[in-house]
């Protein structure tokens, strides 16, 4: 006996195996459940907490961009679908990925309440120093945003309030 397996119908009639290799390239997820997904002010164009001002419209990016977890590079929990300037602020919507362990814990804190804010990594591209210190970054490359409890910029804030009807699996947090 060659150890190998003899696949018989229902029928009775021995039945063909066929096997094919393939490689999948190209491939992109556009599925999502949209149950975790947050909004709101990633940086605006206040005066940071560092003395610096970074102007949103001077921002450039490619979506999608990582959701990471205090700046941690090895903590993704997401990704930032859309990204607006809207006004003197960088409005985004984001998603938290699902059974992924820091995800989830991250995910569960934002839920509570407990992580209520956003912060901006960024690469400089051009900047002019702001008078009594500091520097504004006129030109600049989104990296990451992240979540965070004490954000760089004060006003960049996750939105927390009730679930509208136009935008269903979208998730608002406020209670």
């Amino acid at each position: 006996m060659d150890g190998s397996v003899k696949l018989i119908s229902a029928t009775g009639k021995p039945m063909v195996h066929k096997r094919m290799d393939l490689t999948l390239t190209g491939i992109t997820k556009f599925a999502r459940s949209g149950r975790r997904r947050i909004r709101g002010m990633a940086s605006t164009s206040s005066v940071d907490r560092q003395g610096d001002i970074v102007d949103p419209a001077g921002g450039t990016w490619q979506l999608p961009v990582a959701m990471l977890w205090n700046h941690q590079h090895s903590v993704p929990v997401g990704w930032v679908h859309d990204i607006e300037v809207r006004g003197s602020g960088l409005w985004i919507e984001a998603e938290f990925a699902e059974g992924v362990g820091d995800a989830d814990r991250i995910w569960a804190m934002v839920d509570q309440g407990l992580v209520t804010s956003f912060s901006i990594g960024f690469r400089p591209i051009k900047s002019e120093p702001i008078r009594g210190g500091g520097m504004r970054f006129t030109q600049w490359e989104l990296l990451e945003v992240s979540a965070v409890v004490i954000p760089a910029n004060p006003d960049a804030k996750i939105q927390r309030r009730a679930l509208p009807t136009d935008r269903p699996g979208v998730v608002y947090l406020n209670r």
